[in-house]
């Protein structure tokens, strides 16, 4: 009895090590990932939780295949990749305020990701294969590369300070590449360029979306859900997937139109506004058998150029600026 009890707790105590099984980072070698002398009890694997902490060297993902479970960035830790031959896996990340991802080549993946801290991207992919959730200390210093997220989108909090604490890229861009997906934000906050992908699924925008660059519908549709939510869109706006659905609201746009493609399964709303405007000359495509329910062009004394026939369902209404039949 003695030794099956023995037996009982050692395979006891074997099990929950396995199921808690951790190793931190302590950088007392180099900042090399894949070094058993930076960690606490050795390279991490699939199955291990990892935190990064504050320590005089901070990990640099140096190989192809580095891998960990849950991952945690505590304030003043930094994750750097910076070798597009290099990706690390991560079961999720917690990046937690003051904590520091900077991403200029290469790959980091993780599954859900907790945005709290300080995520810098001028190149490479964040590829998120869950959901995004921003945090109020969030910063984003983010001008190039790519954020790739396969679940949903949960931008709303309110940032601490502004300009400091928002989701405000000057490049790059985030690209929805799931199925069926929402998309919501802070009124504070904005995408630099924002691509529509993915499966032939609906995106479905719980809040305003304002886009600084441009927006491409590549596949799938994206429904702005209500009346109340708008679309800025301070670039192009491209449709070649299936479909926008702008409900009745009114929606922006400062750079080209272009649902001429052959993809989309059409673009002919029964309620809502786009109105075409900004100050530089613009075009305008259709594919034949699409059509606007209300247009406005307010070009500030530039023009639209028509580059194929247009229809408007409801009102043309002319602002500023010129329409362009071209011939």
């Amino acid at each position: 009895m003695r030794l099956s009890k023995i037996i009982f707790f050692a395979l006891l105590f074997a099990f929950v090590n396995l199921v808690n099984a951790q190793t931190n980072w302590t950088g007392n070698v180099d900042s090399d990932w894949d070094d058993a002398g930076n960690w606490s009890a050795g390279i991490p694997d699939a199955s291990d939780a990892v935190t990064i902490p504050d320590v005089t060297n901070d990990p640099v993902i140096n190989i192809p295949g580095a891998v960990c479970g849950a991952l945690t960035i505590e304030s003043s830790g930094l994750l750097t990749s910076n070798n597009g031959s290099n990706k690390l896996t991560a079961t999720s990340i917690d990046l937690q305020s003051g904590g520091q991802i900077s991403i200029t080549n290469g790959e980091v993946q993780s599954g859900n990701f907790t945005h709290a801290g300080v995520l810098t991207i001028t190149g490479g992919t964040l590829d998120i294969n869950g959901n995004y959730t921003s945090a109020s200390s969030l910063r984003a210093n983010i001008n190039g590369g790519t954020i790739e997220l396969a679940g949903d989108w949960d931008g709303t909090a309110v940032p601490s300070a502004s300009p400091l604490n928002l989701f405000n890229p000057s490049g790059g861009t985030v690209f929805f590449n799931g199925g069926t997906q929402a998309i919501s934000t802070h009124s504070s906050n904005n995408f630099h360029n924002l691509t529509i992908g993915g499966t032939t699924n609906t995106k479905t925008a719980g809040s305003d979306l304002v886009i600084n660059g441009n927006l491409l519908i590549s596949s799938g549709t994206l429904d702005m859900a209500a009346d109340a939510n708008t679309l800025d869109v301070a670039g192009n706006f491209t449709l070649s997937g299936v479909s926008f659905i702008p409900y009745g609201g009114t929606h922006d746009i400062a750079g080209n139109w272009d649902d001429s493609g052959s993809g989309n399964a059409g673009f002919a709303p029964s309620a809502g506004k786009i109105i075409l405007s900004g100050g530089t000359t613009t075009t305008i495509a259709t594919k034949s058998d699409n059509k606007f329910f209300n247009l406005e062009i307010n070009k500030s004394s530039s023009s639209a150029t028509c580059n194929s026939n247009i229809t408007v369902g409801g009102v043309l209404d002319f602002e500023d600026g010129t329409l362009d039949i071209a011939a």
